[in-house]
């Protein structure tokens, strides 16, 4: 058994729902669950080799019901794998304040447990994900998330439901714990491969690229206590039960001594730093949730005396392997085991993600005279964040505006308009993986489609011809959707962008920024009309031929 790690790349949103979801909101993790994961992987495995899981014991018991682990992909950062936030450190409320505002760049924290906490000290618990550095200082990072609106019209009544998602461009880290020799074939023959996470494939959501699939012969985290002070980390949420079977949030002294100890080792609980999470869960072939239980939330730490015996190594590296309590499989019970000197922490830093080349402010008379850089990044990112609201303000009424001069035949397939959108979203990764020397291909790709529909192949001049005549009865303006398609995006980086956006940014954008702009005005118009076209009425020179 070996333990695989690899990289996952966000193109596009990823939609995966959490515990605190309610009836009209969708919460995001912040991390890429193990479960989603490994639904993903299947999906393709099943594909490619033909399987019937119901029927196959053999590939049910590897993916389902094995010893193997799919952990959560946490953010990666400096080529490893964050963990969570730890809930031992407490610090000053007013310095916690300016911590919070972004006045202070650095937090002194209190170590429960080396320290006494002091009054007016209160928890540090800000979630996200944390880097342990040399030099006592934590490095604190955030998952990016989005909330968007969705709204469904279902007999004239508008529902509205509102979910959240996990933005694109950014690199999580995951691991596969106990794969046997074809699951290490199958996921490095997965590298450079795109791979789509969560719900909502189809409408622009999920696509992911795995990289960096690096396989080892063992746990790689192998770390045995020293001295007489022992610490167990929850590097995810725990699904603890007592001896009875009722879900339990302490792991015991007794307990953690056989887990981890040779016959004779004896530990004496000591002061704890633990917090609990509801735990729930979906299972889609019932369409049904999983009843919520009280579990130990990922970052507690549980403190032990060893007062005599020693710790067993090889203990230490099993349970890494598999883990503790319920729903292992899944990636929840993922364990550390850690010594006082791994958990000093002097002070949390916060590294604030880098502006893009949009929001440079240089020769602005009021911001050289701010001299404090934290100042400066702040009001860069407000002006950025303002003109983010306001383009989207433009794309939405660009739209409208669209939506307006369209006529569509009842003929017109919701497939071919779904290729228009895959055709947009192509261009779109490719402009914003490699800037403006990618508009030209991606102008040039549109066009190859558009020849395509037009040029007589055997055995393809059928459907081609078919195509073509649905995408001729779908009007833009009296245009059909090809010569719009094609006139949008020959001037999608200036006269188009000019046209729905506005002039007044002052050169604040650069060409491939607005070529991006204009081209998710495209998407979201196209989008519009695969959603809203059953609705539309035949008035005012909108509606259906």
């Amino acid at each position: 058994m070996k333990t695989i790690t690899y990289t996952i790349e966000t193109v596009q949103p990823v939609k995966v729902g959490s515990q605190a979801s309610q009836t009209d909101v969708q919460h995001a993790p912040d991390f890429l669950p193990g479960t989603s994961i490994r639904g993903a992987l299947l999906a393709v495995y099943a594909r490619k080799m033909g399987l019937d899981l119901d029927t196959n014991v053999t590939e049910r018991r590897r993916w389902l019901n094995g010893d193997t682990r799919f952990l959560h992909a946490y953010p990666e950062r400096n080529g490893a794998r964050t963990i969570p936030m730890p809930c031992h450190l407490y610090a000053q409320k007013p310095l916690m304040k300016l911590f919070d505002s972004g006045s202070s760049m650095e937090l002194p924290v209190n170590n429960v447990f080396e320290n006494r906490l002091e009054d007016n000290d209160k928890r540090v618990s800000y979630g996200g994900f944390v880097e342990f550095g040399s030099d006592g200082r934590l490095v604190h990072h955030t998952v990016r998330k989005k909330f968007h609106l969705h709204v469904s019209l279902k007999e004239r009544v508008y529902q509205l439901f509102r979910f959240e998602t996990i933005e694109p461009n950014q690199t999580f880290q995951g691991m596969v714990v106990n794969a046997d020799d074809a699951l290490v074939q199958f996921l490095s023959t997965m590298q450079g491969q795109p791979l789509f996470i969560g719900g909502s494939r189809t409408s622009g959501y999920g696509h992911c690229i795995i990289r960096e699939v690096t396989c080892w012969d063992q746990a790689i985290d192998t770390v045995s206590p020293a001295g007489n002070k022992m610490y167990i980390y929850a590097v995810s949420d725990w699904l603890l039960r007592d001896e009875f079977g009722r879900p339990a949030t302490d792991l015991t002294a007794e307990r953690a001594a056989k887990l981890i100890g040779s016959e004779d080792l004896v530990l004496r609980a000591s002061q704890s730093a633990v917090q609990t999470a509801s735990i729930g869960g979906y299972i889609d072939k019932w369409r049904s949730p999983m009843p919520i239980v009280t579990g130990v939330q990922r970052g507690s730490i549980f403190a032990y005396e060893i007062v005599q015996g020693t710790v067993d190594p090889a203990k230490v590296h099993r349970l890494l392997l598999r883990g503790i309590g319920d729903r292992r499989v899944e990636g929840y019970g993922e364990i550390m085991v850690r010594s006082a000197a791994d958990l000093t922490v002097s002070s949390i830093i916060r590294i604030r993600s880098q502006t893009s080349p949009s929001a440079t402010f240089e020769g602005s008379p009021a911001l050289t005279m701010q001299k404090n850089e934290d100042d400066r990044m702040r009001l860069a990112r407000i002006l950025k964040r303002g003109q983010q609201v306001l383009l989207q303000g433009k794309r939405e009424e660009g739209v409208l505006v669209l939506w307006g001069k369209t006529v569509i035949g009842k003929q017109v397939n919701n497939s071919q308009i779904s290729k228009l959108i895959d055709l947009i979203n192509a261009a779109l990764y490719k402009v914003e993986l490699h800037g403006e020397s990618a508009i030209e291909n991606t102008r040039q790709d549109v066009l190859d489609y558009f020849r395509h529909l037009t040029v007589r192949r055997d055995g393809a001049e059928r459907s081609n011809q078919r195509a073509r005549e649905q995408l001729e009865r779908f009007k833009v303006d009296h245009k059909t959707i090809i010569d719009f398609m094609i006139n949008f995006i020959q001037g999608a980086d200036e006269p188009i962008f000019d046209q729905y956006f506005g002039t007044g940014h002052d050169g604040s954008l650069t060409k491939d920024e607005k070529y991006i702009q204009s081209l998710w005005l495209l998407q979201h118009y196209l989008r519009f009309v695969r959603r809203n076209r059953k609705h539309q009425d035949v008035r005012d020179g909108v509606g259906t031929i």
